[in-house]
């Protein structure tokens, strides 16, 4: 017998880190692809390899899975799973300077912030959220070979622990692209303290559904008011 795995209190907030551009005209693409996406209720899911961590999707297969006849054929749909997959990082808190430095252009970008309940209900059936594990050694994925696909979402939910400060999440769609949800799930939208008041004033005109707020460093804390 096995014991389950059971996730009873799921974070209430989650929050992306976006880059947004520094000229504030739709011209700029990382602009018009934002704004868009936003007010349009869509989210862009890329593939693993996009991602900034070299390690992205390494694992570990011992004699445990090697030795056993399908393994090949198992390795081979581990790699299409990987490669095919679609992606959206989210984290936990919004707070965590090196999130800004790292994924909102050194602080001149945004943060979004999701009602995590409100989300996950109007996201499509065949999209999946699963919480980011850290850990010192490469995963093992052990013996049991039979679901390569679930094996690949596995993986790349396992990351080295020096990333843990980033507490995430990741959304999954069966290949990569853009996927809907209810625009009632974002609560609000958050302007990095390095972001010039042009591109401020030009978000704020142009995502007007939205509460969005300014912050600002304090100390070595990233505050809003």
């Amino acid at each position: 017998m096995t014991a389950t795995i059971e996730t009873y209190a799921p974070p209430a907030l989650l929050y992306r880190f976006r880059k947004i551009g520094v000229a504030p005209d739709f011209p700029n693409q990382s602009t018009r692809r934002e704004i868009e996406g936003l007010n349009e209720g869509r989210l862009w899911c890329g593939e693993y390899h996009d991602l900034n961590d070299a390690m992205e999707g390494l694992y570990r297969a011992g004699d445990a899975a090697r030795g056993q006849p399908q393994w090949e054929r198992a390795r081979t749909l581990i790699r299409d799973g990987k490669t095919s997959v679609g992606i959206a990082c989210f984290s936990e808190v919004w707070q965590q300077a090196l999130m800004w430095a790292h994924y909102a252009d050194s602080f001149k970008g945004i943060c979004i912030e999701y009602d995590f309940r409100v989300l996950r209900e109007t996201l499509a059936d065949n999209t999946s959220f699963s919480r980011v594990s850290y850990a010192d050694q490469l995963l093992d994925i052990g013996s049991d070979l039979e679901n390569p696909r679930r094996l690949a979402k596995w993986i790349l939910s396992t990351k080295h622990h020096s990333w843990s400060y980033e507490r995430e999440w990741r959304l999954f769609i069966p290949e990569r692209g853009l996927v809907r949800f209810d625009r009632a799930a974002i609560r609000r939208i958050i302007l990095g303290p390095r972001m010039s008041a042009n591109v401020a004033q030009f978000l704020e005109a142009n995502l007007s559904r939205y509460h969005i707020v300014r912050s600002r460093v304090r100390g070595y804390d990233v505050e809003v008011d």
